[in-house]
């Protein structure tokens, strides 16, 4: 995704939540210290640092507990703009599933937030890289970073979002192949009225994206370079 925004002539920043304790093995003990505000805040100060060096908000990109953190920017105003794909549930639209369950079986069985959790190996594959070729599944699960507990409790818990806060363009994404619940929890969060428009945003990114959208949603530039869509009822593939 960052070579084709890139080539769109978007400037891109791919921050990781604090790498030094968020890692592939052997996590620091004090990784379980950190709360899911935590992981807001840092993302916060980082949006801040951006507007006050460009003078404008960025927009942001979230997946899973990413899209998570990117619905708090919006709530916050932080943001020009926002895409969340397939992102973790805010409170008022999260469903818990076997499935889910077992995707995360170490981490729920455990039950210990003052531990540090990458989730089990058999989980992720199931859970996370369904359709993704077998071959690639032991290279990408290397990749995968360990989280705080006490992050896993602050989203079973509950992350409360005011969705008529958010005043900015959002775009929400499913996959409807993930065997996670997340195709049932959007359409509780499209009830809540959280999905929004989206607007401007670069064609060569939604164009493999979305299904062609009727005449009056669609508002093209002269050069064909932009897309705007003025209808909150955006159908995506």
């Amino acid at each position: 995704m960052r070579r084709y925004l890139e080539g769109a002539g978007w400037t891109c920043i791919a921050p990781t939540l604090f790498p030094e304790k968020r890692v592939k093995e052997n996590p620091p003990p004090d990784l379980s210290n950190l709360s899911f505000q935590d992981y807001v805040d840092d993302m916060a100060a980082r949006c801040q640092a951006i507007r006050d060096e460009t003078g404008e908000a960025p927009a942001v990109i979230g997946h899973s507990m990413g899209g998570l953190i990117a619905q708090c920017l919006a709530e916050k105003g932080l943001v020009s703009k926002a895409v969340f794909l397939t992102p973790a549930q805010p409170k008022d639209c999260a469903k818990v599933s076997l499935s889910i369950a077992f995707t995360f079986a170490n981490v729920i069985l455990s039950q210990k937030r003052d531990k540090s959790y990458k989730i089990w190996k058999t989980g992720f594959n199931w859970g996370v890289l369904n359709c993704v070729p077998k071959s690639k599944h032991d290279e990408i699960y290397r990749l995968a970073l360990y989280d705080s507990g006490r992050v896993y409790g602050d989203i079973t818990d509950g992350v409360e979002i005011e969705t008529r806060a958010i005043k900015i363009p959002t775009l929400t994404m499913i996959a409807l192949r993930l065997p996670l619940p997340f195709v049932k929890s959007q359409r509780n969060t499209r009830r809540l009225r959280f999905l929004a428009t989206l607007l401007s945003i670069r064609t060569m990114l939604i164009g493999s994206l979305m299904s062609p959208a009727p005449k009056k949603w669609r508002e093209t530039s002269s050069t064909g370079s932009k897309v705007r869509i003025t209808s909150p009822e955006l159908r995506v593939r």
